[in-house]
């Protein structure tokens, strides 16, 4: 299960953000808060990272999913 490369990322933007410019095929939103948002990358993080730069990030985390964050995702299909 943990070759489904998954992804946690947390960013506090330093600004509101269009959050649906954020939501893709791969990456979905788990939790929000303000300017924080908690999401869920599949694969690659590349795609996020390239959105993020379209705006000011105050901080940024990334790692990968928990084992219940993959199962999770794995069973919800």
């Amino acid at each position: 299960m943990k070759q489904m490369r998954l992804h946690s990322v947390k960013v506090a933007f330093k600004q509101a953000v269009n959050k649906q410019e954020l939501i893709s095929k791969n990456i979905q939103v788990v939790d929000e808060c303000e300017l924080n948002y908690h999401l869920t990358v599949k694969g690659d993080p590349d795609e996020l990272i390239k959105k993020l730069s379209n705006y000011p990030v105050q901080d940024l985390e990334i790692s990968h999913a928990s084992l219940e964050e993959i199962f999770l995702e794995f069973y919800q299909k």
